[in-house]
């Protein structure tokens, strides 16, 4: 598990939420992948509904 609540959303700055596969910010929407227990904030993130974010 990943200490969360020590790093912020890095498009707004919001809290984080780990959720499934990913930590979901909760200000903004935008989900950040976990891959193999790494947080994965160099992927473009995709929002809630699982649209890819525009590049």
């Amino acid at each position: 598990m990943i200490e969360i609540d020590l790093l912020a959303c890095p498009e707004c700055g919001g809290r984080l939420v780990e959720s499934d596969d990913a930590a979901k910010c909760t200000a903004c929407g935008k989900r950040y992948a976990i891959v193999d227990g790494v947080l994965d904030f160099l992927t473009p993130p995709s929002h809630e509904s699982g649209r890819d974010a525009e590049r």
